[in-house]
């Protein structure tokens, strides 16, 4: 394996690292928010939505979307490459 390769497959995992972070991350604060909107531990099927709507339309979330699609789109970038160079 080259040189090229490793160091393509370690940017590969810490941007996956940091991606899964990210994910998680919004994943929390999405339920907090249901949690708040309903009072109860459980918010149930319609809040979760109300608060997925939340995110993709929100202006409150608009920092943590632009994060979580540019770490998208390096991983997806970085997956690309890494089929061109290993091929």
């Amino acid at each position: 394996m080259s040189a090229a390769v490793i160091v393509l497959l370690g940017l590969q995992g810490v941007v996956f690292l940091l991606w899964g972070l990210q994910m998680f991350r919004c994943l929390f604060k999405l339920r907090a928010r249901a949690v708040a909107e309903t009072g109860s531990c459980y918010p149930g099927l319609a809040a979760t939505l109300r608060s997925f709507a939340a995110f993709v339309t929100g202006s409150d979330y608009q920092r943590d979307r632009h994060i979580l699609v540019g770490l998208t789109v390096l991983m997806f970038a970085l997956t690309g490459l890494a089929a061109l160079v290993m091929s």
